[in-house]
């Protein structure tokens, strides 16, 4: 089943990626609140919102971007949605303060994408490990914070669903999808996207909805962003789950 939702702007305010770390806490102001023995998959987390939320989303940066980019996104979506948002930092540093889940085109990239799929399970079995249902739970991100959502759901059976904000899926056989039955599905994209091909986000919701998964596709004129129609469909979709 897929619902579509096409949206046309003219001009289209965005969350960029530096405005979006300029305005938050350094990650490392922000520990997690309780001790475990390999608490979020040893990965630094930020957390915004109420400890007993009936969601928590697992929400995951950019390529290249500083681990706690999107905390303002997390500030934004929590005055709207009865949702806790755990925002980790991806392991690999790539500049000065930049971070990414893995590099791109490198001669381990297959070894790196399974370190950091295995860090988000983490994440996830630390936020399971505070009491939470793995049916409590989303995964989302934006870019290649979105190519590792689709990675951990086609690992963890059970999420409340998962949102790919201006991401794509890596390649995967028409079986694999069939992980994704049922799941509910936020996906969003740019028709100008100049990173990442609208056609390799449609490519991907087309997998998913053929593997049974249920998309709601939030398609916009624009580019690699997350512009505001995109933050209030997200928080619509967050608050019917």
């Amino acid at each position: 089943m897929t619902i579509t939702r096409r949206v046309a702007l003219q001009a289209i305010t965005t969350f960029p990626l530096v405005t979006l770390a300029s305005a938050c806490e350094p990650a490392e102001a922000q520990q997690p609140r309780r001790p475990h023995a390999h608490p979020w998959g040893g990965l630094r987390v930020v957390q915004r919102g109420p400890d007993r939320a009936p969601l928590t989303f697992v929400l995951l940066h950019g390529f290249g971007a500083r681990g706690d980019d999107l905390v303002s996104l997390a500030d934004e979506l929590v005055t709207r949605t009865p949702c806790r948002f755990v925002v980790p930092e991806a392991p690999l540093p790539m500049g000065p303060e930049g971070r990414a889940w893995y590099a791109i085109r490198a001669g381990d990239e297959a070894a790196q994408i399974a370190r950091a799929r295995t860090a988000i399970t983490g994440v996830i079995n630390t936020v399971v490990g505070t009491g939470v249902a793995r049916s409590r739970i989303v995964v989302g991100g934006f870019s290649q914070g979105g190519v590792m959502s689709i990675e951990a759901a086609l690992v963890t059976p059970g999420l409340a669903g998962i949102a790919v904000l201006s991401g794509r899926s890596l390649p995967h056989s028409a079986a694999n999808y069939r992980a994704l039955s049922g799941l509910r599905v936020f996906a969003s994209h740019g028709r100008q996207d100049s990173r990442i091909p609208f056609e390799q986000a449609e490519i991907f919701m087309d997998q998913a909805s053929t593997g049974g998964a249920v998309v709601e596709r939030v398609i916009f004129d624009g580019d690699h962003a997350i512009p505001p129609v995109v933050v209030n469909s997200l928080a619509t979709w967050l608050q019917a789950l």
